[in-house]
C-alpha cells in the first residue's frame, strides 16, 4: 500500500508526488503583444421585429404570405453602456431572455432581425463593422461546431493552415498549436478524437477548450464567449473561467456571458454587468456588487451566491 504523510496541512505520497494536484496554474505560454484594446457600448437601444424571427416556412404553412405577417417591435436592449479594456474579464450575467447573447451578437455584427435605434459601439475607438471585428475579435459561440473524427492536434493543425499568416513556416504553425495545447491545458487529451453526440471523444469541457483554442490560434486581442460555462460540471466549470481568467491575464480582453455562475466563479471576474430585461441594472467591479446593493437597502444573505440572490431580485 502507498504510505502518505501529512505535513503543513497537505497530504503527500512517498513518492512526493501530490495526491490532489490542481489543473490550473498561473502560467502563461504566450501572451497578445498587440496593441492595447477597447471595447465601448455607449447608450445601446436595440428593437426586435418578432415577425423577423418567424421562419419563412412556418409562415407559408399558416397559408400565408411570408411579407404578409405584420409583427411588432419588441425591445431587447435599453439604455446599456459599457467599457472594458485589455486585461479585464468582464462577465455578462442575468436571467434567460435578459439580453446577454443578443448583446454579443450586436458587438459582433451577428444581430439579425433587429435594429439598433439609437447608441454606438466602439472598437478602439471606431465604429465596429464586420471588417474591424473579424480583425480584432474571436467569437466563440454556445455550440461547439468541430469535425468529431478529428484529434485535438489535427483538428488545430488544420485550422492553423486556413488562418495564421502565409507567411507563417510549418515549424512557427506547430509551435503555435504547441503553444494553445499548453495554455488550455489540452495535452492529455491531444491524441484523442473530438467526437460528438454520437462519436466518442473528448469530455464536454475539454470540447468546449477545443473550441476556444480554435479561436486562441490566431492571438486575437479580444475574446467574446456565449455561454461558455453551459452543460459543465462545476468543477469543469470553474476551470474553464479560471484559464479565461488568466487568458486575461495575458494582455487580452475577455468578454463572457454566464446564466447562473456560482460564487467561487463570480470572484473570478474583473467587472460584472446585471442584465433584467434588455437593461443594465448594475455595471461595475464584481467585489463591489454587494456593497452597491447593500447602500440601496438591498444587502445580499450570508452564505448566499450574489449572482444568484440578485439575478432572483430583479
Amino acid at each position: 500500500a502507498s504510505q502518505y504523510t501529512i505535513t503543513h496541512g497537505q497530504i503527500h505520497a512517498s513518492s512526493n508526488r501530490f495526491l490532489f494536484s490542481r489543473e490550473e496554474d498561473s502560467s502563461l505560454y504566450f501572451t497578445y503583444s498587440g496593441e492595447r484594446n477597447e471595447l465601448e457600448v455607449n447608450n445601446l437601444h436595440y428593437e426586435v421585429d418578432t415577425a423577423a424571427q418567424i421562419p419563412w416556412y412556418e409562415k407559408l404553412s399558416e397559408f400565408k404570405l411570408p411579407w404578409e405577417i405584420k409583427g411588432s417591435k419588441q425591445t431587447a436592449i435599453n439604455n446599456l453602456s459599457l467599457r472594458v479594456c485589455s486585461g479585464q474579464m468582464l462577465a455578462l450575467i442575468g436571467s434567460s431572455g435578459c439580453g446577454k447573447t443578443s448583446l454579443l451578437d450586436i458587438i459582433t455584427c451577428r444581430g439579425e432581425g433587429g435594429t439598433m435605434t439609437s447608441g454606438q459601439i466602439l472598437i478602439n475607438g471606431k465604429p465596429n463593422t464586420p471588417h474591424l471585428v473579424k480583425k480584432n475579435i474571436a467569437h466563440v459561440r454556445q455550440d461547439d461546431c468541430l469535425l468529431p473524427h478529428l484529434t485535438v492536434r489535427e483538428t488545430l493543425a488544420f485550422v492553423a493552415k486556413l488562418r495564421l499568416p502565409t507567411h507563417f513556416t510549418q515549424a512557427q504553425r506547430d509551435q503555435r498549436v504547441d503553444d494553445v495545447i499548453a495554455e488550455l491545458r489540452l495535452r492529455q487529451c491531444a491524441h484523442t478524437r473530438v467526437g460528438n453526440d454520437y462519436v466518442r471523444g473528448v469530455s464536454g469541457g475539454e470540447r468546449r477548450r477545443v473550441s476556444i483554442a480554435v479561436q486562441l490560434l490566431w492571438n486575437p486581442g479580444i475574446l467574446i464567449l456565449d455561454e461558455p460555462t453551459s452543460g459543465l460540471d462545476s468543477f469543469t466549470a470553474h476551470n474553464l473561467v479560471i484559464t479565461l481568467s488568466r487568458l486575461a491575464q495575458g494582455n487580452r480582453l475577455v468578454l463572457l456571458s454566464v446564466h447562473q455562475p456560482r460564487s467561487d466563479i463570480f470572484q473570478l471576474f474583473d467587472l460584472v454587468m446585471l442584465l433584467s430585461s434588455g437593461s443594465p441594472v448594475y455595471f461595475g467591479a464584481a467585489r463591489h456588487m454587494v456593497q452597491y446593493f447593500t447602500a440601496l437597502g438591498h444587502p445580499c444573505p450570508r452564505y448566499c451566491n450574489p449572482s444568484d440572490f440578485y439575478g432572483q431580485c430583479v
